[in-house]
């Protein structure tokens, strides 16, 4: 039996062939065109943003390096006020210090152990540091892979804030106690004193009695020093000045000793004679 097809079927299969290519063209090619024409939207987008960014940034560059060198002034003026390190030698001189300025007597003086008040940044210690050192080729190995997929950010060198590793600084509090003896006019210069000093200093508690006897008051301070551990600041050994030692000879023997050996020398010169 001779099927025959009609015209009209042929067309019919013709238009059900070109819907059905649409359909897979659609599927298969157009959408997934839009999908990576979406994608290249989102990241044409996200770059705008940074190049508007960078433009930005470069229009201030003039304004941030001035203030990038007042912030640098301010921060070396601020650390210039703290010493690198107060030791004991520190603290028993500006006793002796106080005492040479002003009518005071310092009889006992107390040093508590220095204690971190407050710290800035990572301070890795030795271990950190081998640690780092035993792991250097595996970093470098990691950064290398990490290049190719840098951020536009990192290609020009601008930090993500998060990314920031600040320099490690160390505020550091050593607390002294004074008992002293002084006058009550000489007892407001040494606060005055210790307030205006040069580094950075201040009286935390006082604790005064007055001397019926003497007319003068009998008190104890606690006096807090403050310093700053890791800034390029060198400790500074203070001078203590010339400090007398005492006598050589405290018992007088080399003296005894001369002087018998030349009464012997004196007798024998005698008998000599006589004979």
């Amino acid at each position: 039996m001779n099927s025959v097809i009609s015209k009209r079927d042929v067309k019919l299969l013709l238009y059900a062939g070109g819907i059905l290519l649409l359909v897979l063209a659609y599927f298969f090619g157009y959408q997934k065109f839009m999908e990576k024409r979406e994608v290249l939207e989102a990241e044409q987008g996200r770059l705008q943003q940074q190049v508007d960014r960078l433009n930005e940034i470069y229009a201030g560059r003039d304004e941030y390096e001035k203030q990038i060198t007042a912030y640098n002034a301010e921060m070396i003026q601020i650390f210039n006020n703290y010493p690198a390190e107060v030791r004991e030698e520190d603290t028993i001189l500006y006793a002796s210090e106080l005492e040479k300025k002003n009518e005071i007597r310092v009889s006992n003086i107390g040093i508590s152990p220095a204690i971190q008040m407050y710290s800035l940044g990572d301070n890795l210690g030795a271990a950190g540091t081998d640690a780092a050192a035993a792991t250097g080729d595996q970093a470098a190995a990691d950064a290398a892979a990490a290049d190719s997929g840098q951020t536009l950010d990192q290609q020009l060198g601008i930090l993500d804030e998060a990314s920031v590793t600040l320099p490690y600084f160390s505020l550091c509090n050593t607390a002294v106690a004074y008992d002293f003896t002084t006058g009550y006019n000489d007892c407001k210069s040494v606060f005055a004193m210790i307030l205006e000093s040069a580094e950075k200093r201040n009286v935390s508690a006082i604790s005064l009695t007055y001397d019926t006897e003497t007319g003068l008051l009998n008190g104890n301070m606690n006096v807090n020093m403050y310093y700053m551990a890791g800034t390029d600041k060198v400790y500074e050994e203070p001078d203590a000045g010339s400090i007398a030692h005492g006598k050589e000879d405290l018992f007088g023997t080399v003296e005894q000793k001369n002087e018998k050996s030349d009464g012997d020398s004196q007798k024998e010169t005698k008998k000599k004679k006589s004979e």
